[in-house]
Parts: C-alpha cells; structure tokens; sequence
C-alpha cells in the first residue's frame, strides 16, 4: 500500500527534510559499499540550502555550484544517506544502475577517481 499526501502536505515534508540537512551548518552525502556504512567510498559537502524550495511535492537538489568528491577507497556503491551538519543521518537509500533510490551510470567506484552529482530531485507521492 503506498500512502499518497496533499500538495500542501507534500511541500511541507520535502521543505522540513531540506531544513533538517542543513542544521549546524551544511549536511553532507556519504555513498557506501553497504547499508551499515561502515565502508564510505565518498562524501561530498552539500550546498546550504541542500534542495530549492518544494513545489508540487518535489524539491531539486542544488548542484550550483557543483556538487563533486573525490572516492576514498575501491569498491561498489550500494547505499546512500543524507546527513545534517552535525553528522546524524536524516535519510538513506540505495544506489544503482536501475531500480533504486539514487542512480548512477557506474557504480564500482577506483579509489582517487572524481565523483560528481547531477541535478537531482525527491519527491513524495
């Protein structure tokens, strides 16, 4: 079953996720090899506010200027999650080529290579 929310509703929720990443100053992304994170293969520091204002339930992530990290160990990315300035986790994903919540075009990742992230948007139903 999926629970689908109003407009105003909507808008309100993406707007509260957006100003809990930016608590304490700028949150951050960590991309890892699994759901305990205990390999971090990137982090990248976002832009403070980390989305644009919602509309119509969605919010764009700010990517200007550009959002990019340079990939700290080997390994295939599987997991994503958003963190506020302080270090605690305000959501998390999964990263694919397909069929996840964050998708890349690669996703074993080299040690030293570049990683940079596209406009991208979350929404609710």
């Amino acid at each position: 079953m999926s629970i689908v929310v109003s407009t105003t509703l909507g808008n309100a929720l993406l707007d509260l996720i957006d100003s809990t990443i930016n608590t304490n100053g700028p949150g951050s992304v960590q991309f890892a090899t699994d759901s305990t994170f205990s390999t971090v293969l990137a982090e990248i520091t976002l832009n403070n506010p980390a989305f644009g204002s919602a509309a119509d339930k969605t919010i764009a992530l700010d990517v200007d200027p550009a959002l990019s990290a340079t990939v700290a160990e080997n390994g295939t990315v599987s997991h994503f999650r958003f963190r506020d300035g302080t270090g605690a986790e305000v959501l998390r994903g999964t990263v694919g080529v397909s069929n996840a919540d964050w998708i890349f075009d690669v996703v074993v990742w080299a040690t030293g290579g570049t990683i940079i992230v596209n406009p991208g948007e979350l929404s609710v139903a």
